[in-house]
C-alpha cells in the first residue's frame, strides 16, 4: 500500500550486490590503502632514515616518487583529452557546401 500524498514511484533497485561485488570493493580497497601506506612511507619517512638503513632497501630511488605520479598523471590528462577530442570529433556537425549557402 502507498502512502497518501506520494507522487513519484518507488525506486527499482535493479539487483542487489553480491558477495563477488563486496570481495572485489574489499580486494580493490585494502590494494589502495595498502598502496597509498607504502608510498607515505616512501615519501614522508625515508628521507628521515640513515643512508645504509636496511630499511632503504625495501624502496626505489625518492627521484621515482615524483616521476611516477608525474607521469600517471599524464598519461591520465591525455587519456581524458584524446576521448574528449574524439567526442568532438563525431559530433561535428556536418559542413554545409558553397551550393546551399547560395541558394
Amino acid at each position: 500500500p502507498e502512502p497518501p500524498g506520494r507522487a513519484y514511484p518507488r525506486p527499482v533497485r535493479l539487483s542487489s550486490p553480491s558477495m563477488d561485488d563486496r570481495s572485489a570493493g574489499l580486494a580493490i580497497f585494502v590494494c589502495a590503502t595498502a598502496l597509498f601506506a607504502y608510498y607515505t612511507v616512501w615519501v614522508l619517512v625515508t628521507p628521515f632514515v640513515e643512508p645504509g638503513h636496511v630499511v632503504l632497501s625495501w624502496f626505489p630511488d625518492r627521484v621515482y616518487a615524483i616521476l611516477i605520479p608525474a607521469y600517471a598523471g599524464a598519461c591520465l590528462v591525455a587519456l581524458v583529452l584524446a576521448l574528449l577530442g574524439g567526442v568532438m570529433l563525431r559530433a561535428r556537425p556536418a559542413r554545409v557546401s558553397n551550393e546551399k549557402k547560395t541558394r
